[in-house]
């Protein structure tokens, strides 16, 4: 037998050897056109595993089983997009990025707001937070973890992780200013519409303009039915007050009014409470107990009214501060900032 029959059989077997362990590989890593996630839920059973992210311009939703708490899930994303992954119609248990080309393996808990990910940065970094940060974000400190948000995202401005941070953890209603001067931090790079898309659609109704503008005078009705006409050209700073008509709503901002309302002169600091009830008999029977040194008013319609509207209250309690001009000082949704706000204004004016 030559020397070349004896060789050239060699050679062809291991290139066919080679191009079946390519495909072995590429069949557990995914192709660079889609991307794969390997879950495992912890304490196994089974779930219908969910995951909806933005892509290509629309939402998608992958949808498929757990099978003795192992599924596997496989989609398309031609630029990085964040996605969250949700157990049985529940709320999420994970927040994930993905492009193609991406193999992730997680580990997720039913109900739990920590998570494992391996597979890219983002991602990591992501269940990471989770994990760092699970007693805040289960006690719902959502001052707190901006804060550790706000953090990261300023120290790196360059990672598409912060933008999926950003996104993700960052409790935008009623700090929408401080979620756009984030998002404005980071390098337009990692801001892709896969990652910010949801969030700019949130806090966008917040940066308006009209939203913006300043705070004008208005009439205002009181609890004995009187008119009172709020100027902000009469004191140094107002502050707004939204406040809806439940009791333990009002039990947590109330005592912050009186403090304020009392501690400075009506020319420096006038207090305006403005209640959200439906309809004024169920105002005045959230008031009626009160002794409020501030004003306390409804308006028929209440938000939606066209004194209000404008203004793009989004939730309640909702806080607004302005100056004698009107200028807004402050939006925002905690009782403390505003106040803060107002104080440090009066202290250097």
């Amino acid at each position: 037998m030559s020397l070349k029959s004896l060789l050239f059989p060699s050679i062809k077997w291991a290139v066919v050897l080679a191009v079946a362990l390519m495909a072995v590989i590429a069949a557990g890593c995914g192709s660079s056109d889609s991307f794969i996630i390997d879950g495992r839920i912890s304490g196994g059973g089974s779930a219908t595993v969910e995951f909806t992210y933005y892509s290509d311009g629309s939402v998608r939703r992958l949808t498929t089983g757990a099978v003795e708490g192992k599924f596997r899930i496989e989609g398309v994303s031609a630029t990085p997009s964040l996605g969250f992954l949700t157990l049985s119609g529940g709320n999420p248990v994970a927040a994930l990025v993905v492009a193609d080309g991406d193999h992730i393996e997680c580990e997720v808990s039913p109900g739990g707001v920590a998570w494992k990910a391996e597979g890219n940065k983002p991602s990591e970094l992501l269940a990471r937070f989770s994990s760092e940060n699970s007693d805040i974000i289960s006690a719902g400190n959502y001052k707190e973890i901006n804060r550790r948000v706000a953090e990261y995202v300023r120290a790196h401005p360059r990672d598409i992780g912060s933008a999926a941070l950003l996104v993700s953890r960052f409790y935008a209603r009623g700090n929408e200013f401080q979620a756009d001067s984030l998002s404005g931090m980071l390098d337009a790079d990692v801001r892709t519409p896969g990652i910010m898309q949801n969030f700019m659609a949130t806090i966008s109704n917040q940066l308006t303009a009209e939203a913006r503008a300043n705070v004008a005078s208005m009439a205002l009705f009181d609890r004995r039915d009187t008119t009172i006409r709020y100027a902000p050209s009469r004191q140094t700073v107002s502050l707004l007050a939204f406040v809806g008509p439940d009791r333990s709503m009002r039990d947590s901002v109330v005592p912050r009014l009186r403090e304020l309302s009392s501690k400075w002169p009506e020319k420096r600091c006038r207090v305006i409470e403005i209640s959200l009830a439906q309809d004024s008999s169920g105002w005045k029977r959230s008031v009626r107990r009160d002794s409020a040194t501030w004003i306390q008013a409804w308006a028929p319609g209440t938000v939606a009214s066209s004194t209000f509207r404008r203004f793009a209250v989004s939730r309640s309690p909702f806080f607004i501060v302005a100056d004698s001009l009107g200028r807004q000082l402050f939006r925002g949704s905690e009782i403390s900032d505003a106040v803060n706000t107002a104080e440090n204004f009066i202290l250097t004016h």
